[in-house]
């Protein structure tokens, strides 16, 4: 604004003081074409009595007109030689050019300074009045340009929020300014250096669990077969002990590969899976579990659906969640799992009867190794983060809330994902 009001004031000053030069050149030019053309100039006792309007412009004078006289408006006695200068007139300052003919005759030609100072002043305010009126036409002009510059960046924070977390493919730099594109280059060269951090960490990760398997494995073999050997209740009891934590570990480190392979993934798959098949094979694997907590595992209405997901993938979410309700459920609970399709939505919904998760817990479940306060119950903490991975890799969502939202008991999940809309006149099929 500062800048905007001396831009104005400078072109006020510098338009003015042009108006008064460009005048001053008209004076000039018109005392010069009298000094050299013979024209006739009336006394001031022939002139008409001056005029007081004030839009007079010019007034022509000669020599024989310098005395006192009402005809004359300007004192021209008072010139000191030829040329441009200001001189005092009946109330008011006159503009006068003042030269000498070629018969030796003076000549003069004034102008009112008041009437000058008007004209300049219009003029100048004129220059202006449009400056200030294409200021904010200016102004709009380059915000437009300024936005339309900036929008290829804007496109790009977009599509780099709109990214999973996991998603660390180079930036696109189609239609991107010159001046944009080395700092995608740059964004695009910390993508491949974070994705090979990761990657690596991801194969370390599958590499120790790998090396882990074998030796657990053999611990498993040998504690089997000292079981069987004869020893005292105390040492029976410690090597029970010894053979739930080597369980234990085996358990650890198998969820360890399953996350590890959930993420190495590839989403952008052509496959697709039955979603009955793999609830049957989900609850046929996990009924000795459930059988051995005396927990009634079961299926609602569950839906012939194809889901564009590959088969472990689908499959080990599916397990992954009727595991964890088995495992947080109390002896003698019910665990139910469920799923429908609406349009092109598929819902898989699975409740159980345990303790449920507080509202302010449940976005730190899907952390890997997150445990809840207080909890009792042997467990990995991978459970969820796979499911969640699998969920995000394909694009789905899950939300989690009570069972029983009246008694805050229970927990219930529910998994979205976008499936093909079928065909017209074709309803799916259900099992109860």
């Amino acid at each position: 604004m500062t800048v905007g009001v001396g831009a104005g004031l400078y072109s006020f000053l510098e338009a003015y003081k042009e108006a008064q030069e460009l005048q001053d050149h008209t004076l000039i030019q018109i005392g010069s074409l009298l000094s050299i053309t013979p024209v006739a100039i009336a006394t001031a006792a022939h002139l008409p009595a001056f005029s007081e309007d004030p839009e007079s412009q010019l007034v022509i004078v000669s020599a024989q007109d310098s005395a006192p006289s009402h005809h004359v408006p300007f004192k021209l006695a008072g010139a000191q030689m030829d040329g441009i200068q200001t001189l005092p007139g009946d109330g008011e300052n006159w503009r006068v050019y003042v030269t000498t003919s070629e018969e030796g005759d003076l000549i003069a030609v004034g102008q009112r300074t008041a009437v000058r100072d008007e004209q300049a002043s219009d003029a100048a305010l004129r220059i202006v009045l449009a400056l200030v009126l294409l200021t904010p036409i200016l102004l709009l002009v380059i915000q437009d340009l300024i936005r339309k510059s900036f929008t290829p960046l804007e496109d790009l924070a977009k599509a780099v929020e709109a990214r999973h977390e996991q998603d660390l493919t180079p930036v696109g730099t189609d239609g991107m300014f010159e001046e944009v594109r080395p700092f995608v280059v740059a964004i695009n060269r910390l993508l491949a250096r974070v994705g090979g951090f990761v990657g690596a960490q991801k194969r370390f990760v599958a590499d120790a669990a790998h090396e882990l398997r074998s030796p657990l494995t053999a611990l498993s073999l040998q504690a089997e077969r000292l079981a069987q050997a004869r020893m005292s209740d105390e040492a029976k009891e410690r090597l029970e002990t010894l053979r739930s934590g080597i369980g234990r570990s085996r358990a650890l480190l198998e969820q360890m590969l399953t996350f590890a392979r959930v993420q190495d993934s590839d989403a952008r798959t052509t496959e697709s899976v039955s979603v009955r098949a793999a609830v049957t094979r989900a609850i046929e694997d996990l009924l000795p579990q459930a059988d051995a907590k005396q927990i009634d595992l079961g299926a609602g209405t569950v839906c012939e659906a194809q889901v564009p997901i590959a088969p472990f993938d689908f499959s080990t979410l599916v397990k992954n969640l009727l595991e964890n309700a088995i495992r947080y459920t109390p002896a003698g609970g019910n665990v139910d799992i469920a799923a429908h399709t609406d349009a092109s939505l598929l819902t898989l919904t699975v409740k159980d009867s345990g303790p449920g998760i507080p509202p302010e817990d449940r976005e730190k479940v899907f952390e890997p190794f997150h445990r809840l306060l207080g909890s009792k119950v042997d467990g990995s903490g991978l459970g969820l983060s796979i499911v969640k991975s699998v969920v995000d890799r394909h694009q789905g969502t899950i939300h989690l809330s009570y069972a029983d939202p009246e008694r805050e008991h229970g927990l219930r999940v529910d998994v979205h994902f976008r499936t093909p809309v079928p065909p017209p006149g074709a309803s799916p099929a259900s099992t109860a």
